[in-house]
């Protein structure tokens, strides 16, 4: 068995980025093939490691295709991170995995503090990258456990309306085009908060705002959003209570999700002139979510 030669902690994960590919990827089956046969944790540590100090994508593409019950070991250690200070890297890495769509994603709600965590990280951290990158994981995250996110909504909410402050009063030391990441991050969840939970949404919307303190932030960040899509027919036909249902969920896939969200929007893409720049709009009807950097902030093309 390979796993036989690969017992200790002492393996050298930097063959991973050897010349030789078969040396690759013989390295690779060693590591996938101990990961299968034992259920001890230092090996995903490791990786999780060698992956934060190297950003190598073979480290990467082992970790986005863990399976169960190394989910655990990867929240763990993410979740250790997230405590030491470590957040970007930690949101950086879990949004990679996220975008896999793992079997189980659904146990990050349940059955480990890592969401909480990332959850506090956004109402409090006031690192433009790191919220940026924590509110494309979030959004993410919506159309693939839209029955298990229903308690979390209202963090949630309180997220949407704490990034439509920052973007509004651009706190903290980062260049402008930080906050355009931030605004186009902000413009996909509400599309997805609007789309999936639109009487929860603008109940909290209406409360929040109904507030004169917020009424400018409203009126310059969140109106211009409100006035690109349509009215959602489930403000008639829906309650509170009947759209976090597990039931309306059941029959739901992702795509189905998307769909459903497009439907209530009048952009064919998710920007408008109102909130983005012509140029930043420009990039997103390319299809992309333009990364400031490989290493500090996600990619979705």
């Amino acid at each position: 068995m390979a796993s036989q030669q690969l017992g200790h902690p002492a393996l050298e994960f930097g063959l991973l980025e050897a010349s030789d590919l078969k040396q690759v990827e013989v390295m690779k089956a060693l590591i996938v093939d101990y990961l299968n046969s034992f259920p001890e944790s230092w090996m995903v540590h490791g990786l999780v490691d060698y992956y934060l100090q190297s950003h190598s994508d073979r480290a990467l593409s082992i970790l986005t295709s863990l399976r169960e019950p190394h989910h655990k070991h990867l929240f763990d250690k993410l979740h250790e991170y997230m405590k030491s200070g470590h957040k970007l890297e930690s949101v950086i890495l879990l949004g990679h995995v996220i975008r896999k769509q793992p079997s189980w994603l659904h146990k990050i709600i349940f059955s480990h503090p890592l969401f909480g965590s990332v959850l506090k990280c956004l109402k409090t951290d006031m690192d433009v990258l790191t919220v940026t990158n924590g509110l494309m994981l979030l959004s993410t995250m919506l159309p693939l456990v839209p029955a298990q996110i229903g308690q979390y909504l209202p963090h949630v909410f309180d997220i949407f309306c704490r990034m439509a402050c920052l973007v509004s009063k651009k706190q903290g030391k980062a260049p402008a085009v930080y906050f355009l990441h931030l605004n186009a991050g902000l413009y996909t969840l509400f599309h997805l908060l609007y789309g999936m939970f639109p009487c929860s949404f603008l109940s909290h919307l209406r409360f929040f705002y109904g507030k004169e303190e917020n009424a400018h932030i409203y009126n310059e960040i969140v109106l211009p959003m409100l006035e690109r899509v349509r009215m959602h027919p489930s403000l008639i036909t829906f309650s509170k209570e009947m759209e976090i249902s597990k039931a309306r969920w059941f029959r739901m896939d992702v795509h189905d999700i998307l769909a459903e969200c497009a439907k209530v929007s009048l952009d064919s893409i998710e920007g408008s002139t109102e909130v983005l720049p012509p140029t930043y709009k420009t990039s997103l009807q390319r299809g992309q979510f333009s990364s400031l950097n490989s290493e500090n902030c996600i990619s979705y093309e």
